[in-house]
């Protein structure tokens, strides 16, 4: 090689060739060739024509500058290895450098490559044929090279053999572009509408192969188009991902069945056609009950498609699956399952029951099942798992006895509370909320699940920025309801703080009805949040304005009136209500929407506040005659049927002691306003009122009450049952009088 490199410097320098006597000595027999050594498309030949030596291609520079300027040199003056036929025709099987072609660079030591380097842009290149043997681009080294190339470069190769791609080759381009191509949505945006037409003709092509496309091909189509998230060519892939594996779903394993469907939901391309057949197929797949070991693999996968299904909200074509999944788990063998997998079960069907599926009655009792599941089994789970559990007993529970197993789930989750994640945080602080809603819990039971509240809302409060809207609203809901069971006032106010904030925040994320849940929460919470109802304003004179929800209606605007907000915007919802109730009634109704008892309640509760406190004239008065009059009749009715007998003894109690002590009592006086006091001085009018707490609804009313003349003084019921002789009762009530 000395010898030839010496040829070169004496030619180019403009000194004669020596004789043929003195030709370069033979080269090292690892280096022979049975024609001219080329150098990038140039060869000795050439070299002794007078050519000059063209400069060499970097390595990295695969198919732009290098690429053009390979192309462009003109065909050897001698057959090329290989051969290809009369009039200097190269083969691209046996003359193409592929390492050049499919990396970008070539691999062999420099100055040594005989082949050309070329990019699949190349029409040399696009001549290879694709598939196994000599002469062929092998199909598992152009899959590596897809793994390894940069996006652009997959389009390349799509471009020059695409139309030999089988299902694999695709599915390997999409799940790569998907991880390569930028993850900012402008700059893949921007990425995905410049190469429009190459992804519009890739579509194709997968559209046309994934019929005959094997499940594992379609989940790799699946996730790469779904996470590339390109519009028409995504939609028009995954229908043709889905209509191809709902074809195969009897030849599919369950676990990798209920992992694909999974998939399909993560990707939000959801059909029913094919989560139905998947249904069906897995019911299929379950072996008839019998004596002996439990198929755990086989109920497990099932379960699995039956959470995939219900998460997709396609639970009502799986309520056969449903029955048999339960069939198969009597009481006494759901030891043989692991407690994972039945929770995941209880979340699947308290899903399904959310959206009103009918199921059947087995699944009533796999229900009270879980509930009895062993304390021990349920101190093993980690957080995310108590989180799910928590959940879907709570989603399930209809009476006390019902939430009662969550004792148990807050017992093992109140130490680890601070490893819950947000999400999970929030499912389980609305889990609580769910069993305070029930209410009839033992002390100890109660104490548990107060616990758990606080550490819970501590571990959150920092990351209530982090939850989307609807978990922002449960958790509002959820305070409001363990602060009220509690008999006084919100739960973990600063954590009801960061969800204000975070709320306002994310305003327009939320829908009517969550927006309407979160203000009412905060107001029957008895929390003030004067920043959030002032910026909910204008979304909440639009929700008033468009209301068909009757009960939506009312606890909004018993909420602005509970809140006491009293800005501009809140007049502008006060005028929304007032014109949405001047409606002409609804299906032949007596008013503008077809309230019931609570809506009633509230509503005149709101009425008082716009007539009473801010002094609205007649013609502004939301209510009309007939509603306002309807509204009080109700307030009455339930203020006098709505004692318990703890209040009723307290009540009594409360009389004997202020006569012993001179002074007239009347019990339950009815106002004309609607109120009724426990217990009236009317002399000195002054209302006394049972009952501790401070939530929102019982605020309103002493407030109210306050309005109208009246001094309130509460008397808290634990504290004078604890008092326990005339003597202290006399002593305790002159001195809180």
């Amino acid at each position: 090689m000395d010898d030839f490199e010496a040829l070169l410097a004496r030619h180019t320098s403009g000194e004669a060739p020596a004789k043929a006597a003195a030709a370069p000595s033979k080269p090292p027999a690892s280096s022979q060739s049975s024609e001219p050594r080329r150098l990038e498309g140039w060869d000795a030949q050439q070299a002794a024509d007078g050519a000059a030596a063209p400069p060499r291609a970097s390595k990295r520079d695969w198919g732009s500058s290098s690429s053009a300027a390979s192309s462009s040199r003109p065909p050897p003056s001698k057959k090329p290895r290989g051969g290809g036929g009369g009039g200097g025709e190269r083969d691209p099987a046996t003359s193409a450098c592929f390492p050049f072609l499919l990396r970008g660079e070539c691999t062999y030591p420099e100055g040594t490559c005989t082949f050309q380097h070329v990019g699949p842009e190349h029409a040399f290149a696009r001549k290879l044929r694709v598939g196994p043997g000599k002469g062929g681009l092998n199909p598992a080294g152009l899959m590596q090279a897809c793994i390894r190339a940069p996006p652009e470069r997959l389009l390349g190769f799509f471009d020059a053999w695409g139309d030999q791609y089988d299902a694999k080759h695709l599915a390997s381009t999409w799940l790569n572009l998907d991880k390569k191509v930028a993850k900012e949505a402008a700059e893949r945006r921007a990425w995905i509408d410049e190469h429009a037409a190459a992804l519009a003709r890739m579509r194709e092509r997968t559209i046309d192969v994934l019929p005959r496309a094997d499940v594992g091909s379609i989940v790799h189509t699946l996730t790469g188009a779904g996470g590339l998230k390109i519009a028409a060519e995504s939609r028009f892939v995954l229908d043709a991902a889905s209509s191809a594996f709902e074809a195969r779903v009897d030849e599919t394993a369950l676990p990798q069945l209920a992992s694909t469907l999974h998939l399909f939901v993560a990707v939000g391309h959801a059909k029913p056609a094919l989560f139905a057949a998947a249904a069906r197929a897995a019911e299929r797949k379950l072996p008839r009950p019998k004596e002996g070991p439990l198929p755990a693999e086989a109920v497990g996968g099932a379960i699995d498609v039956l959470a995939a299904i219900a998460k997709a909200g396609h639970a009502t074509a799986a309520a056969p699956l449903f029955g048999a999944v339960c069939r198969m788990l009597p009481e006494r063998r759901l030891e043989e399952v692991k407690l994972r997998r039945l929770i995941t079960l209880a979340r699947a069907l308290a899903t399904a029951k959310a959206a009103g599926v009918r199921l059947p009655p087995e699944a009533a009792a796999a229900f009270r099942m879980l509930g009895c599941a062993k304390e021990e089994r349920v101190g093993t789970l980690n957080p995310a798992e108590l989180a799910a559990f928590g959940w879907a007993l709570a989603s399930a529970a209809r009476e006390p006895a019902d939430a009662r197993a969550l004792a148990m789930v807050a017992a093992a989750a109140a130490p680890k509370a601070e490893e819950f994640a947000p999400r999970a945080a929030a499912d389980l602080l609305w889990a609580c909320g769910r069993a305070a809603e029930l209410g009839d819990r033992s002390r100890s039971e109660a104490d548990a699940a107060a616990a758990l509240v606080s550490a819970l809302a501590a571990a959150l409060a920092p990351h209530a920025s982090e939850l989307a809207p609807a978990q922002l609203a449960e958790v509002a809901w959820a305070c409001a309801q363990c602060g009220g069971a509690a008999g006084g006032a919100a739960a973990a106010p600063a954590l009801l703080d960061a969800v204000a904030a975070a709320t306002e925040a994310q305003l327009g994320k939320f829908d009517h009805p969550m927006l309407t849940s979160s203000l009412w929460a905060f107001a029957a919470a008895g929390h003030a949040a004067p920043a959030l109802f002032a910026a909910a304003a204008a979304v909440a004179e639009r929700i008033a304005t468009k209301s068909s929800d009757a009960d939506g209606l009312a606890r909004l605007a018993w909420a602005y009136a509970a809140a006491d907000v009293r800005s501009d915007g809140a007049l502008r919802v006060v005028g929304a209500v007032r014109a949405r109730l001047a409606a002409p009634p609804a299906d032949g109704g007596a008013h503008a929407l077809p309230f019931g008892g609570a809506a009633l309640r509230q509503l005149h509760q709101f009425g008082l506040w716009c007539e009473c406190e801010l002094k609205l004239g007649e013609a502004q008065l939301p209510l009309p005659p007939q509603l306002r009059r309807d509204c009080r009749d109700e307030m009455a009715a339930s203020q006098r049927s709505g004692r318990g007998n703890r209040h009723r003894r307290t009540v009594g109690g409360v009389g004997r002691a202020l006569g012993r002590l001179q002074l007239a009592a009347t019990e339950e006086l009815l106002l004309a306003e609607g109120y009724a006091i426990d217990l009236a001085l009317q002399k000195a009018r002054v209302a006394i009122e049972i009952g501790g707490g401070a939530g929102g609804a019982t605020l309103l009313k002493r407030r109210q009450l306050g309005v109208l003349g009246w001094r309130v003084v509460p008397v808290d019921a634990a504290a004078w049952e604890a008092l326990g002789s005339d003597e202290a009762e006399g002593t305790w009530l002159e001195a809180l009088l």
